[in-house]
């Protein structure tokens, strides 16, 4: 029966996973979004943010195009940093208007933190893999990536803190799918951690 509920819960995750890889539009009308962070007690805790909609996170096909994009007056001001970060008027620009352009791969909204940060979620995750409670009930990095739906999306894994495991993962998903994958690899119980990674935008006091 144990096995069977895990078996059950795997697939249920699965699921979930592939739905999220499925729902390209990034366009959503929630007001906050959240991820769950490991604390220093081994605890989680769950990080709401709040969905800025004149804050843009775009990645382009490349970089050429990317900086042509933000000179283009649809955003108030914009910047390229690997991707552009942009500043829009909801009113006369929307996310759907920018995903539309040719040129975009994806794009998403930036979120703002309790301390009026603003995150723009980029496409690399940070994980801890759980350990088995025996040598034998181990699995390997590509092994659990395997069974959480993420192989096939996976553009390059590298250990990036040696001392607590920690491994730098690329995906090719959808910028707006981020935070949403992070929650769901918690909830699969084969990570210890499965945190997005942001570019951050301090607030000007």
């Amino acid at each position: 029966m144990i096995q069977e509920n895990v078996y059950i819960k795997c697939v249920a995750i699965l699921l979930l996973v592939t739905a999220s890889f499925s729902c390209r539009n990034d366009e959503t009308d929630d007001d906050a979004v959240f991820f769950y962070q490991l604390s220093e007690n081994s605890e989680y805790t769950k990080v709401q943010l709040k969905v800025r909609k004149d804050k843009l996170i775009v990645q382009c096909d490349s970089e050429e195009n990317a900086k042509a994009l933000a000179e283009q007056d649809i955003f108030t001001s914009a910047y390229y940093v690997g991707y552009v970060i942009a500043t829009v008027n909801p009113k006369k620009t929307s996310l759907k208007d920018v995903q539309k352009k040719m040129e975009v791969i994806s794009a998403t909204y930036g979120l703002e933190d309790s301390a009026g940060d603003i995150l723009y979620p980029k496409n690399n995750i940070f994980v801890i893999f759980k350990e088995g409670k025996t040598p034998e009930e181990n699995l390997s990095p590509e092994e659990i990536l395997e069974k959480t739906g993420l192989t096939e999306r996976v553009a390059s894994i590298k250990l990036y803190d040696e001392y607590n495991k920690g491994y730098d993962i690329s995906l090719n998903v959808a910028l707006g799918d981020i935070l949403s994958i992070c929650s769901m690899l918690i909830q699969s119980g084969w990570y210890t951690c499965a945190e997005p990674t942001f570019i951050r935008e301090m607030k000007q006091y």
